[in-house]
Order: C-alpha cells, then structure tokens, then sequence
C-alpha cells in the first residue's frame, strides 16, 4: 500500500465474543494501525446486533451517559441495572438482559429428541445454522465438558421440532407435565430451571 498521501479508515467491528467489547475491538484495531500509517484519519464506529454488547456500541457514538439503577428482577430480588441516558436527559436505552438477573440452567440429557436425530448430529449431518447459532451465543451460554458434543451441536442447531419452551413456576411443572402426558404428549419433560444471573446467560449440563 501507497504511503505517500493520507486516507480516511473506518473501523466497524462487532465484539470478540468473551473476550473484547466491539469498542476495545475498534480501538486496537486503530492503534494497530496508527503506528504503521500515522498521518491516516481513523474513525471508529463499533457495531452491535441488538444483543449483549449494544449498550457499549451505542455509548461509543457519543452523547450517552452510564446510569445505574436499583431495580427488581422477574423473582422480586433487587439488583443494580446499568442504563444509558443522552446527555439532554430525553432518551434512554435500556438492555433487558442487563436488568434480568437470570440464568437458564439446561439439563440435556433431559430434553427430548426426535427419532436418529443424535445419531445424525455424530455424522455431522447438522444445518449451517448450527455453527453460526453457536459462534453467535458463544460469550452467553456455557456447555458443560460432560454433555456428548452431538447432543450440544443438536441444542444449537436452527431446526426445530415445532416444540414449545415455556417457563411456569416449579411447583406447578409436576402436575402440568402429568396433565399434558395424559391428554396424549408424552414426550414433554421439564428440561431445566431458572437461577440467579451466573457468567452466562445459559448454561447447559
């Protein structure tokens, strides 16, 4: 490349899952840059998808402020929620994940299967949605080294059996999946339940 004359560059990442917000992306990929091109105009724009992460995204653009809140959880527990307010004090923007408290904790073994579907998983034979659906969720959902790699691959896969996930209070789990068995759906199971916010948003065991 030509340094004889400056250029504009833009940087646009999205996050490193687990690893770097999309705004620490950004600023050493200009660093990085600068020191080989210093005389270039660097501009950097992180990105976000709407998920974890696009409160930062949205802060980097300027005209935001961090706020904090004390604010109840879908149990009732108080905990403290971060939030952005524009620097005029008419917007705010807040990310339910943030506020939520929550962790879904999975029981694999437990959830139920179609017919050879493990079997295929071992093959490989899985949609191209698998790997992205897994790439995507990487920073927010955790898979224990104990759960066979063909029943993970199935958790992330993108083709469903038109199966229904509904979380109800555990006392009443018993006595709806004994309803539902008897009115001709033997194959619902309670596959998991709800704990307070750990590292990830999901964790599979």
């Amino acid at each position: 490349m030509s340094t004889d004359r400056s250029i504009g560059v833009v940087f646009a990442p999205d996050s490193f899952k687990g690893s770097l917000t999309s705004l620490e992306v950004a600023r050493a990929l200009a660093t990085g840059w600068s020191r080989g091109r210093p005389d270039d105009r660097v501009l950097l724009a992180p990105l976000a998808d709407g998920g974890e992460g696009t409160l930062v995204a949205i802060e980097a653009a300027g005209g935001w402020e961090w706020r904090e809140a004390q604010v109840a959880d879908p149990l009732g527990r108080s905990i403290r929620g971060r939030w952005l307010r524009s620097t005029d004090g008419q917007r705010a923007v807040v990310e339910m994940a943030e506020a939520s408290g929550l962790t879904l904790i999975i029981e694999a073994g437990k959830i139920p299967l179609l017919p050879s579907a493990r079997e295929l998983a071992r093959k490989k034979l899985l949609s191209g949605g698998a790997a992205r659906n897994r790439e995507f969720l990487g920073d927010r959902v955790s898979v224990d080294a104990a759960v066979p790699p063909e029943l993970a691959w199935l958790l992330f896969d993108s083709e469903t059996s038109g199966g229904l996930l509904i979380s109800i209070p555990e006392d009443a789990a018993r006595s709806l999946i004994e309803e539902l068995h008897a009115k001709g759906h033997p194959e619902t199971a309670l596959i998991g339940r709800i704990a307070p916010r750990g590292p990830r948003w999901v964790v599979v065991s």
